[in-house]
Order: structure tokens, then C-alpha cells, then sequence
């Protein structure tokens, strides 16, 4: 009998190349996922990074400019609290402190609010009186924030402000 030999070119795959060519595809999906995922997690800590550095200007602003154009630091008169007033030049008094984690300002007009925006917490808020002339405070503040990743984030700030008047 003769032999039959089959010289016509293969059409189509073999099941080999085929799981070969789904291995490295799902690698190559694999490897492009998880820098996606690594970009995600490292924009949501860049993110809440920025809140606590907007929140941190933002109240620091506010608190300057009221004590600098105050004509009296009332309390504390002396060593450490956790609140603040000043009386503003046109007789008005301003107090903040700390409420829970909001920092809370009443005055005595009729205005009262929250100055950490939310999602923000400021877990430390502690005034310390400076001797001299003009009345100056140091303020230390902590603020945080949670991430999506289930991290909290931490800021501490300490500044030192002074009235314009004697």
C-alpha cells in the first residue's frame, strides 16, 4: 500500500498555541492591572494629602488674620487651653475651640460656624500664651483624614501669631 503524506500547508491554531497565547495575554493583563491599581491607591493618598494641606491654610489664614487685626488676645491669659478669644477692634469678641474634631468659633454677633472643611478632623487644638508685647499665641493643631485605602492620614502644625496693636 502506498503511504499517503500530507504536504498541504496547517490551517488554523493547535490547542498548545492557543493556551500559550491566553497565558501570556492574562500576564500581560495581570501586570497592566496592577500598576492601575498601584496608580489609584498612590492619587487617593496624594489626594487626601491635599485636603490636609488645604484645610491646614485655610484655617491658619483665618485664624491670622482675625488675631492680626485684633486689638486683644483675651484667653488664654496664660499657659496652655484648648480655645481662643480675641476681641477685634471694633469691640466684638471672637472664641474658638475645639468641639468633638470640629474647631467651632462663636462670636458676639450674631455668626457662629465650623472652620475645618469637611472630612477633616482636627484632633488637637492647644494655645499657648507668649509673655510680651504685643499678645502672641502659639498654636499647635493636628489634623487627619481617611483614605479610601482605610489609612489615616495625620498633619501637625505649629505656628506662632501676634496682634497688630498694643
Amino acid at each position: 500500500m502506498p503511504s499517503k503524506s500530507f504536504n498541504h500547508p496547517r490551517k488554523g491554531t493547535t490547542l498548545v498555541e492557543i493556551l500559550i497565547f491566553t497565558a501570556v495575554g492574562s500576564l500581560l493583563l495581570f501586570s497592566i492591572s496592577s500598576v492601575y491599581i498601584s496608580g489609584l491607591r498612590a492619587r487617593t493618598l496624594v489626594d487626601a494629602q491635599q485636603r490636609l494641606l488645604y484645610a491646614d491654610e485655610f484655617v491658619m489664614a483665618i485664624l491670622q488674620s482675625w488675631i492680626v487685626s485684633s486689638s486683644d488676645i483675651a484667653s488664654p491669659t496664660t499657659g496652655t487651653t484648648n480655645n481662643l478669644s480675641i476681641t477685634a477692634l471694633d469691640g466684638s469678641s471672637r472664641t474658638l475651640q475645639l468641639s468633638g474634631t470640629d474647631l467651632t468659633y462663636t462670636t458676639s454677633l450674631p455668626d457662629s460656624g465650623t472652620l475645618n472643611p469637611v472630612g477633616v478632623r482636627i484632633t488637637q487644638f492647644d494655645v499657648t500664651r507668649v509673655t510680651g508685647s504685643p499678645d502672641t499665641v502659639r498654636v499647635e493643631m493636628t489634623y487627619e483624614v481617611d483614605t479610601s485605602t482605610q489609612r489615616v492620614l495625620e498633619h501637625e502644625t505649629v505656628y506662632t501669631l501676634t496682634t497688630s496693636y498694643d
